[in-house]
């Protein structure tokens, strides 16, 4: 449940990073016409015409990186990842220090699920900008996702000395604690990570599994049902359902 979570927060937030509309130095009018054009044609979800203008951008500018970030983007949006990691890895070929390449081939890589690779460009990100928190989650959640549990809890903790306030790193964390077995840890950090972010319904079903382990079936119970409150329609309504039986079976309700 939590990696359809984090993959939707990561990969969300990478769509369009790269994409400003300010000029880079040295770039003619004309690939920045075409440039801003797909810009706008991107924002307002007219995707192929917003490949046709990057294109154009590039045609005119084969160098213009935030052309291939931007283009790269939006075939991440259409899900034609093939086509956005050629242009992601044309961008980091083109300027290897640019961070913004290096966050949406990781992000690109954790969604289709080569999460070896996507480590390796959060590690690069780490190596040029050490004090960037994405990162750091990026890497805990990616560790997370491999069964690496330690060293998703060692990431996320870096995350956090760097913001304290994180709740995705809390709730990375949390998990990665919850199933090395230190219930009590992974409480505290779902309890943080719900505090600062009380809409992320799907912490609700992880603390809501953690306080089941560790006998408080009344918060259990209440978690999960939040759950289903703020989430209607959730997908897994049944299983949560499920639970919800167990739990009232195990109370004698």
């Amino acid at each position: 449940m939590l990696k359809k979570l984090l993959i939707n927060l990561i990969f969300i937030s990478s769509i369009f990073v790269g994409c400003s509309s300010a000029a880079p130095a040295a770039v003619d009018e004309g690939s920045l016409d075409f440039y801003n054009l797909g810009l706008s044609d991107a924002a307002g979800g007219n995707y192929e015409k917003a490949i046709e203008n990057f294109t154009l951008a590039l045609e005119d500018n084969p160098s213009l990186v935030i052309a291939y970030l931007a283009r790269g983007n939006v075939y991440d949006a259409l899900g034609e990842f093939e086509n956005s990691m050629a242009d992601y890895n044309k961008a980091v070929e083109l300027d290897p220090r640019n961070i913004d390449a290096y966050f949406n081939r990781a992000a690109t890589n954790y969604w289709i699920g080569n999460l070896e690779a996507a480590t390796q460009d959060y590690n690069k990100i780490v190596e040029l900008k050490p004090d960037e928190v994405y990162a750091f989650i990026g890497l805990a959640d990616s560790y997370f996702l491999m069964g690496q549990y330690e060293q998703a809890v060692d990431y996320a903790g870096r995350a956090l000395a760097l913001d304290a306030q994180s709740a995705d790193a809390y709730a990375i964390r949390g998990e990665a604690y919850g199933v090395l077995g230190k219930t009590g840890e992974a409480l505290a950090d779902l309890n943080k990570a719900i505090e600062l972010a009380p809409g992320n319904v799907m912490l609700y079903v992880s603390r809501g599994i953690a306080n089941s382990q560790t006998g408080n079936l009344d918060q259990a119970l209440a978690d999960f049902e939040r759950y289903l409150e703020l989430n209607p329609d959730a997908p897994d309504r049944q299983d949560v359902e499920g639970m919800i039986a167990r739990l009232k079976s195990d109370m004698g309700q």
